[in-house]
């Protein structure tokens, strides 16, 4: 049986994500420019980990 193709993230959701963490990488610290940021999950969700922001 396939799994679901997961929905992309809307921008809007992504911003929030982003305003949280205030604008920082969550394991290193570091913020733009010096980093590209990227939304990803800590625990991946094939693992139990949610979509909880």
């Amino acid at each position: 049986m396939a799994k679901k193709k997961r929905e992309g993230l809307k921008k809007s959701r992504r911003f929030e994500i982003f305003t949280r963490d205030g604008f920082k990488c969550v394991y290193c610290g570091k913020s733009p420019p010096a980093v590209i940021l990227h939304v990803d999950h800590i625990v991946a969700v094939v693992d139990g980990g949610t979509d909880d922001v």
